[in-house]
């Protein structure tokens, strides 16, 4: 009898133990298809930004530890090249700014934010004006953990800029020699006005000669 009972609690203990486990299984396999479609949701998202995300070391080479999938459609250049080679983005700045940049990389530890500008080199070997602006991770202890930032092209701006600036250049130049123009013509102004008044007592001191001669 004893016996019995033992094999039905065994028994159900199993039951319930294996049901459990069931809705254990479902629930995960929920879980993961939500995950996988939370995923894909988050990288369109990234795809179809305008701005690049990344995240990289805190140390060393500042090596890129994630880049967003649009970076190929942007720069030319796959996510694995970025990754498996960490000084891939530092060889591609423009030698005439990495080292301003690799000073701007220090900022970020003093400020917690940082954002620059510098001339990256595409795979048409193009060189393009990119915004950067990023952030320091820090863990509950404050200490640094990862670096997270974005990049954006503004060369239009910047060829905009430098127009508006070739203008204003122009509009100075012109404004000055609008000036040196109208110097002239007040100097030749004044010039032709003492010629008339010098002639004009010439005229006056000639007719009283002519008239003390008549005399």
């Amino acid at each position: 009898m004893n016996r019995s009972s033992d094999k039905q609690r065994i028994h159900k203990s199993a039951q319930a133990l294996a049901t459990k486990l069931e809705k254990t299984k479902q629930k995960l396999k929920t879980l993961t298809k939500e995950h996988n479609r939370f995923k894909r949701r988050f990288q369109s998202l990234l795809s179809q930004s305008p701005a690049i995300i990344y995240t990289s070391k805190v140390s060393d080479d500042f090596g890129i530890t994630f880049i967003s999938d649009n970076v190929l459609e942007k720069l030319g250049y796959s996510p694995k090249q970025f990754l498996t080679d960490p000084s891939f983005w530092m060889n591609h700045i423009h030698p005439d700014d990495r080292e301003r940049v690799l000073k701007d990389f220090a900022k970020v530890f003093k400020h917690s934010r940082h954002v620059h500008e510098y001339r990256f080199r595409r795979k048409d070997r193009i060189y393009r004006w990119i915004h950067d602006e990023f952030s320091l991770i820090k863990d509950k202890s404050g200490h640094p953990v990862e670096i997270i930032g974005s990049w954006m092209d503004i060369t239009q701006q910047k060829k905009i800029e430098q127009t508006s600036l070739s203008h204003q250049a122009n509009v100075e130049s012109l404004r000055g020699q609008n000036f040196d123009m109208v110097k002239s013509a007040v100097d030749l102004a004044e010039a032709r006005k003492v010629a008339e008044d010098t002639n004009k007592r010439l005229r006056t001191a000639l007719s009283r000669v002519k008239k003390k001669n008549k005399r």
